[in-house]
Order: structure tokens, then sequence, then C-alpha cells
């Protein structure tokens, strides 16, 4: 049996159990999407500028997230604490954001895209997204 690789030793615990070391992809298909149906209809921890554009269910926000007012937000949808989405981000359902993570709007302008960026305080963060929504 393989050992988990670091990057993988701190897995949130929802998905720690099913962490398959030979294929970790296999997290971004049932097991995310399991986890993603078994939120609850709408739980949002501190207070969300009106502007915040959110749409569906199964909307979770804990607490210390900061959300920018042109933010776009559809469930099914986990964000972590402390994560920071910036101005610009649309985060469409089937997604899990760990603790801590920043997120950002996609540039495209050179070619090159980034969606996550970790704080430099973060040793390990976790944005996963389902492959089966495209």
């Amino acid at each position: 049996m393989n050992p988990i690789p670091p990057l993988f030793a701190q897995l949130p615990d929802p998905f720690a159990a099913r962490f398959d070391p030979a294929a970790p992809w296999a997290l971004l298909g049932e097991p995310l999407d399991e986890i993603l149906a078994g939120l609850p209809s709408s739980e949002i921890h501190g207070q969300l500028s009106p502007d915040v554009h959110l749409v569906g269910d199964r909307i979770v926000i804990c607490p210390g997230a900061r959300i920018h007012p042109t933010a776009v937000i559809e469930g099914p949808i986990y964000i972590g604490r402390d994560v920071e989405i910036r101005p610009g981000a649309y985060l469409r359902g089937g997604i899990w954001i760990g603790d801590r993570c920043i997120v950002e709007r996609t540039r495209r302008s050179s070619g090159r895209s980034s969606s996550r960026t970790p704080r430099p305080r973060t040793s390990i963060t976790w944005a996963i997204r389902s492959s089966a929504r495209t």
C-alpha cells in the first residue's frame, strides 16, 4: 500500500476517508457529488453584501469568509473558513473551497489563467471541483 503523499496528508475530513493514493482524481467524481448533495440548503455565517449574487441552494459559507459584492456564487458550493472571494469571481456549482483559499476572476489575456492563489500563511489549501460539472 502506498503512503499518502504530503500534499494529500491534510485532506478535509469529508474527503479523507474516500481518498485513494493510487487514484487521487477519483475524489472529483461521485465522492464530491455525494458530499455536496449532503450540504444544508443554506448555511451562511456572517454578513454578505446585498450585491453578492447567490444562485440555487446548498450554499455553505463558513465564518471569516470575505466575498466581494461583484461575486456570483451558484450552489452547491462549500466555502471554507477565512476564504477570500475577489472581485468578478464566478463560482459555478459543484465546488468545495477549503479554508484560507483566495479565489479570483480568471484572466486569459496572456494565455495563462489564475483562479486560485494560496496565501503565504497557508501550507496546504484545497479547492476541489467536480469534473462532472462543465
